[in-house]
């Protein structure tokens, strides 16, 4: 009996140091050989924080899994800029939305952006009375795979600093930016045409970013004002012919 009793002790210490590492019960169960019952029982009162990164940029979830931040590269950080742009994150799922008045062409595109990172199949949902699409991908761990926190991100969203790395990465985070909250403008006025891009965003730190990558990709601003930042006939066309982007608006004025 008294050895029982010793052993029980033993096993709850050993769990409540576990558990204060940040592991989750199926980690535990695994390492020591216990139920997650009998864990749950050993560690009630301690309260952890809701992820812990690690140095191989793994995160552990207290509550369920492992989750692995997505790998840098061309095809994440497209991602990336339509997420600064459009998307959103909550617990629930991540989504995007694409204003489909000029550009439906871009649905089936962000949708397979999203399905080829994410590896996981998005759900395509129309809105009443609206010319926008949801694309979903429901998933409670997406914040962890992308490397964000979940909810609002009007103000405190920016571009993170792999994305500085390689011109690839810029080249192809700035066409997300641009595919999403940006515009590219083909006008007619006065007897000539010119091009105009254009980005709005109330995050100075986003701002911030787009500064730094056009200054890398030798993309002049011809102005930052505001929430705005625009860009000449020139840039434009020079940045048309970088990023590949086919989202572009045409208006004629008499």
């Amino acid at each position: 009996m008294k050895n029982d009793k010793k052993k029980i002790n033993e096993n709850k210490k050993i769990c409540r140091k576990l558990r204060r590492e940040g592991k989750s019960l199926g980690v535990i169960a695994k390492e020591i050989g216990l139920s997650k019952s009998a864990i749950a029982y050993h560690i009630k009162g301690i309260k952890v924080e809701t992820t812990i990164k690690l140095s191989n940029n793994r995160y552990l979830c207290p509550l369920e899994k492992d989750v692995i931040v997505f790998t840098p590269s061309d095809d994440f950080a497209y991602l990336f800029g339509l997420y600064l742009g459009d998307g959103s994150i909550d617990n629930k799922m991540f989504q995007l939305t694409c204003g489909t008045i000029h550009h439906e062409h871009l649905v089936l595109k962000w949708k397979k952006a999203m399905e080829k990172i994410c590896q996981r199949e998005a759900s395509v949902l129309k809105r009443k009375n609206s010319k926008c699409v949801d694309i979903r991908i429901y998933d409670k761990w997406s914040a962890l795979k992308m490397g964000v926190k979940s909810g609002k991100k009007t103000h405190t969203c920016k571009i993170p600093e792999w994305v500085f790395e390689k011109k690839s990465y810029m080249k192809n985070c700035l066409l997300g930016l641009m595919e999403s909250d940006g515009g590219i403008y083909h006008i007619y006025r006065r007897g000539g045409w010119w091009w105009e891009g254009r980005y709005a965003s109330v995050s100075k730190d986003l701002l911030d970013g787009i500064e730094v990558i056009c200054e890398k990709l030798n993309i002049k601003i011809n102005f930052r004002k505001g929430v705005y930042i625009k860009f000449g006939s020139e840039a434009t066309k020079k940045m048309i012919d970088l990023i590949k982007i086919d989202k572009k608006i045409e208006y004629v004025y008499n």
